[in-house]
């Protein structure tokens, strides 16, 4: 039996077996520790997926927070911008309105006021001085044939003891008329004449 036990071919046989022995039992821990290593990367993913990082600091809170609140000022800056672009169209549709009224008043204004210029100023002083020698229904017949503007620049130049006999004149050929001599009178008044040096 002996010489049984120690042919080649039990040796290796022997050989084989504790091998295949300390391999399944080497294999059997580390499979063992395998699976233990999968459960805790399961469990460290399930918690890891949670969150997109896996660390919280409270700096990246506070960055977090300054990005919300300057998001926030923008907002409301843009909407306060907004509502002064739309504050400032209105107001300048208001001026643009104003300023087309002041100019259609000045214009107004202008029509009804009677200017004499300095240049003009020595001649009409000698049509008023001609004006006021003539009978009143005379000047008043060559005043009806006048442009009203040159009218009031000649009577500016004249005294009002000259002038009255002249308007009622021009007055007495009917309502037209004494709407006329009205309208003359209305102009005397807020005729502009150049002062004197």
């Amino acid at each position: 039996m002996l010489k049984k036990l120690n042919s080649p071919w039990v040796g290796s046989i022997l050989g084989l077996v504790a091998f295949m022995g300390v391999t399944a039992a080497t294999w059997n821990s580390a499979t063992k520790k395998i699976q233990s290593a999968q459960q805790n990367a399961e469990t460290n993913n399930v918690a890891k997926s949670d969150a997109p990082w896996s660390f919280d600091t409270a700096e990246i809170d506070s960055l977090v927070k300054e990005l919300k609140e300057g998001r926030e000022a923008l907002a409301k800056r843009e909407k306060e911008l907004n509502e002064l672009a739309d504050r400032l169209r209105a107001e300048r549709t208001e001026l643009t309105t104003l300023t087309q009224t002041v100019f259609q008043m000045q214009k107004d204004f202008d029509q009804s006021v009677s200017r004499v210029s300095e240049e003009e100023t020595a001649n009409l002083k000698k049509l008023a001085k001609t004006y006021s020698a003539m009978d009143a229904d005379g000047a008043a017949a060559i005043f009806k044939q006048m442009d009203d503007a040159s009218v009031v620049k000649i009577m500016v130049f004249m005294k009002e003891q000259e002038t009255s006999p002249i308007i009622t004149a021009l007055a007495k050929g009917g309502e037209t008329d004494a709407k006329r001599a009205a309208d003359l009178t209305e102009r005397l008044r807020v005729a502009v004449v150049p002062k004197k040096k």
